[in-house]
């Protein structure tokens, strides 16, 4: 078992100790991609400090909000929103989790002058026999039933707080 998997199993790290573990372990990746994005331009017309300012909107949410992705894997999605949203007129949608990702990307939406919907159900994942292999890390994706499930007032809340625009933001139950 690799150092990382043994604490994340048996050790308790206050929040703090283990947001700075996960910035610290992701920053060979984080940095450049931060930097990358921080430093060129996009498609879409944004401005050094808008993007200055995303990227670090980025980690002050990642901060207070659990979230299950990286910030390289978010600004390459900010990028591909980017890059898309002057040949694109529809608005963005996915699910929320805590509200982390969802809070991140009506930031982007905003700058690309889109609203944001978001579906979940809010009861996590479904039963389910599916292998999910392996990430482009190398680990197992587990899913079991009722994984991922996070109140709908708890996604609102971390929304409320966080976003930008909120009269842009529409957050609905799914099932």
């Amino acid at each position: 078992m690799s150092l990382r998997s043994t604490i994340k199993k048996h050790v308790a790290l206050p929040w703090p100790l283990l947001y700075i573990y996960r910035k610290v372990y992701y920053a060979p990746k984080d940095i450049p991609a931060a930097l990358g994005f921080i430093f060129s331009g996009t498609k879409s017309p944004t401005t050094f400090g808008q993007r200055l300012a995303l990227v670090g909107k980025f980690y002050k949410i990642s901060y207070y909000v659990d979230c299950p992705h990286t910030e390289h894997e978010m600004i390459s999605i900010t990028r591909q929103i980017l890059d898309l949203a002057q040949r694109c007129r529809r608005d963005c949608r996915g699910g929320s989790f805590h509200g982390g990702s969802t809070t991140k990307l009506s930031l982007v939406a905003a700058l690309c002058d889109r609203q944001l919907e978001v579906f979940d159900s809010f009861a996590g994942m479904p039963e389910n026999a599916e292998s999910h292999g392996k990430s482009i890390y190398g680990r197992e994706h587990h899913f079991p039933k009722g994984s991922h499930a996070v109140p709908f007032e708890e996604v609102k809340g971390n929304v409320a707080r966080y976003a930008m625009h909120r009269d842009r933001i529409f957050i609905k139950d799914s099932q």
